[in-house]
């Protein structure tokens, strides 16, 4: 029984179906968006509202009928973003605005939430365990697969990509559905410690690995050879 809940709601319903119908939603928004612009009904700036509207209407929606409204979101934005892909957007430090009036306050009642006590009771191996989630969850495959990726010119930028997939609201969120649902009392505990390895790790690393990695592609333009990205120095900063 638990096997067949398993496949049908869980991997059928709630996984594949959140995809199928975030990707038919962000489709659909953004054909009409895209016709809109061409008749000129259409302002440059409704973008924005229309990504902020997109997300809560399929939120809402997926959840109503009881399946994954982040994955869904997800799926959305994808499918969103790739009837758009040619369409020129000049709101990346708005976007960038809206991102922290909502990432800020998460993480402000994260901070006040942490489980200090639990995290006690778990012991400093935790924290090495945190630290491996963080070095073997992305890095070690996004250079194995760069020989299959177009877009990343040399392993600089594959390592890149590959370290700096921090760990966030999406993680605390699972955890505290699955604690709920489970009972398991750690799983908020040692969920919330590697976000946070994760938080401090990706804080610190960020400006000293990309000097590094600008120091590279510098050194790649003055032997003649072309940087990784295509781009200048001063462009990438």
């Amino acid at each position: 029984a638990a096997l067949g809940e398993w496949l049908v709601r869980t991997l059928g319903w709630e996984i594949l179906g959140s995809v199928v119908i975030g990707m038919a939603i962000g489709w659909l928004a953004g054909v009409v968006l895209r016709w809109a612009r061409h008749q000129n009904f259409a302002e440059h700036t409704s973008l924005l509202t229309l990504g902020l509207a997109l997300v809560l209407a399929v939120l809402g929606a997926v959840r109503l009928i009881g399946s994954d409204g982040i994955l869904a979101v997800f799926a959305a934005g994808l499918a969103f973003n790739r009837v758009l892909h040619d369409v020129e957007t000049r709101h990346g430090e708005v976007q960038e605005a809206i991102s922290r009036f909502f990432d800020l306050p998460f993480f402000i009642l994260l901070g006040a939430s942490l489980p200090w006590a639990a995290w006690n009771g778990l012991g400093w191996p935790f924290v090495a365990v945190a630290v491996l989630i963080l070095v073997v969850r992305r890095l070690p495959w996004w250079l194995l697969l760069r020989p299959s990726i177009p877009e990343l010119k040399s392993s600089a930028e594959a390592a890149m990509a590959g370290w700096f997939g921090p760990m966030g609201a999406a993680s605390i969120y699972y955890a505290v559905v699955i604690e709920d649902r489970t009972g398991f009392g750690s799983i908020f505990a040692v969920t919330s410690l590697v976000v946070t390895v994760s938080i401090v790790a990706h804080g610190l690393s960020a400006m000293p690995l990309q000097l590094v990695f600008d120091r590279v592609n510098r050194r790649g333009d003055t032997t003649g050879q072309p940087a990784s990205t295509g781009t200048t120095a001063q462009e990438q900063r």
